[in-house]
């Protein structure tokens, strides 16, 4: 069986024992961190589909690996979702406010799921997973500043790294020609996984 990109394959596979490690170790929970929890292992999935749809490209044929590819992108799409929601809720005490950014949330992921519809490129997946992560570092920020929360240290950095990781897939920057930028993309959003998962432990 011929595997097209084991390094893609494997890093993603370990992002998917990570997150799904740490939700585990998470449990049990309610509230915004559950929301979290739910991020991780939607994010273990759809990682491990990812590594699947890289790694056995050729043995899947076109049909299943594009069946498997978009399943995978909506799963990252809605882990961001979650995830976007437990950062707020953990930060904004106003009802008001917290509803007019879940309404928001809500518009954006209904016009993400319309859109990859009828595209496939990654860079989408990026721009929905970034727009979410921007608004939940606004929550975070002034969560520190208003509050002292102890979580937004972890969580603020948590994303940075991802901010970083992601800069690095756009960039197409290659270490070496079997360790491509999505292997660096996979393997340095390993310590921001964790740097949430840190953080969800202090809400």
């Amino acid at each position: 069986m011929e595997i097209t990109e084991p390094m893609t394959m494997i890093t993603d596979y370990l992002i998917t024992i990570l997150v799904v490690v740490l939700a585990i170790l998470m449990l049990p929970t309610d509230g915004a961190s559950l929301f979290v929890v739910l991020s991780f292992f939607l994010t273990g999935i759809g990682a491990f589909l990812g590594g699947t749809s890289h790694g056995f490209k050729i043995p899947l044929g076109p049909d299943w690996n594009d069946r498997i590819w978009k399943v995978t992108t909506y799963t990252i799409g809605l882990a961001a979702f979650l995830l976007f929601l437990g950062l707020l809720l953990s930060s904004l005490p106003s009802s008001f406010i917290r509803s007019l950014f879940i309404t928001v949330g809500s518009l954006q992921i209904l016009v993400y799921i319309w859109w990859m519809w009828s595209h496939t490129e990654f860079r989408y997946v990026i721009i929905n997973y970034a727009t979410f992560m921007i608004l939940g570092l606004f929550f975070k920020v002034y969560s520190l500043v208003q509050f002292g929360d102890p979580s937004s240290i972890w969580i603020i950095s948590g994303i940075l790294v991802t901010f970083l990781a992601s800069g690095i897939q756009a960039s197409g920057f290659t270490l070496h020609k079997h360790f491509n930028h999505n292997d660096l993309f996979h393997v340095v959003q390993l310590p921001g996984f964790y740097l949430v998962y840190l953080g969800t432990l202090l809400f």
